[in-house]
């Protein structure tokens, strides 16, 4: 099955396809909704008293620290109403969204996940072992998504706007990116990130699963 029919069943909803999206508890979703508008005013005073720009160009060790502390004392001042886990979360959302890639960073660091592919801002899958899931994940809207697609381009020392609305381009890791925003994207911003593995496949590994044999190895060996 091709990946336009399993994301077509996905959205059917079928029982037994694992792809296939949870209806959303309504409370979680007002809990969800709270927590979000918690984590957007918090940001708001992180931009007022640091230079969120910079600091982000500067996506160091030192520079994470001193965000993480500075993210720990605004939320102490600020104290919002939730449990020691939720702080903790939402620091490290925070931290996420200032220097990383947002709501992805988790799945970026998943050493399962192979793809991972945004189809809306609301709409997140990933490729483990070869099977479609549909994730958790959300952004906040379109703009937080396409704000971290310019944080990838930029990083690439490439642009993505209205008038050239798609980009191929590698993470720092070396994973490939392909990122489409409208005009050309019609149903939203799309972003897919292709991972490599830490420990790729070698010759003898392909042998073993029986996809190469020898013979076709000693010609790639001669041939390179």
């Amino acid at each position: 099955m091709g990946l336009r029919e399993r994301l077509s069943l996905a959205r059917t909803g079928v029982a037994d396809d694992p792809a296939a999206p949870v209806v959303p508890d309504p409370a979680e979703t007002s809990r969800r909704a709270a927590y979000e508008q918690i984590k957007l005013s918090l940001h708001r005073r992180l931009i007022e008293e640091i230079d969120t720009a910079r600091l982000s160009t500067a996506n160091t060790a030192a520079s994470r620290q001193q965000l993480r502390e500075l993210l720990g004392r605004l939320v102490e001042r600020e104290n919002p109403p939730l449990n020691v886990e939720e702080r903790r979360r939402l620091i490290e959302e925070l931290e996420h969204d200032t220097l990383g890639l947002g709501p992805l960073e988790p799945l970026l660091r998943d050493p399962t996940v192979d793809d991972i592919l945004v189809n809306r801002f609301d709409e997140v899958y990933v490729d483990r072992g070869g099977r479609l899931e549909r994730t958790p994940v959300v952004f906040r809207d379109t703009a937080h998504l396409i704000q971290v697609i310019e944080r990838i381009v930029a990083q690439a020392a490439r642009r993505i706007d209205e008038s050239s609305p798609m980009v191929d381009a590698r993470l720092a890791n070396g994973s490939r990116v392909n990122a489409i925003i409208p005009p050309l994207a019609i149903n939203g911003s799309v972003l897919t990130i292709r991972k490599f593995a830490a420990d790729p496949y070698q010759a003898k590994d392909l042998v073993g699963f029986g996809t190469w044999t020898m013979d076709l190895v000693l010609v790639l060996e001669a041939c390179v």
